[in-house]
């Protein structure tokens, strides 16, 4: 299968890549989450939270772009313009539901993740 590679973010002097390419049926994801079932029980995460996996890029590697969205979003409640869930998380050990703030405690667990990926 050919991948093609797009840039998608430049910055504080760092480029992160996302593979891309068509979608296919592949490997089950039980929670929607954006990690296979396969790979979340070789790992921490739980392949039934759809929480668990705290990736803001949505392409399944924990990088530089994932804090910088997480960092763009700081400061911004449930009830604001601009909110997300992409970007939200309260932690219970692992990432967990949105708790409707993001603050320092989502952009902490962000770079925790840093290179803990799903690929």
């Amino acid at each position: 299968m050919i991948r093609v590679f797009s840039i998608v973010a430049i910055a504080l002097g760092v480029v992160a890549f996302a593979a891309g390419g068509p979608a296919s049926a592949g490997p089950v994801d039980t929670d929607g989450d954006g990690c296979t079932d396969a790979t979340e029980m070789t790992t921490m995460f739980d392949y039934l939270d759809p929480w668990d996996f705290f990736d803001p890029s949505h392409d399944g590697l924990h990088r530089v772009v994932d804090i910088i969205l997480v960092m763009q979003e700081y400061g911004i409640d449930s009830d604001e313009g601009g909110y997300t869930t992409t970007t939200d998380r309260s932690f219970d050990g692992l990432p967990a539901a949105p708790d409707g703030r993001v603050r320092s405690d989502d952009v902490l667990m962000v770079v925790d993740l840093y290179f803990v990926d799903c690929i």
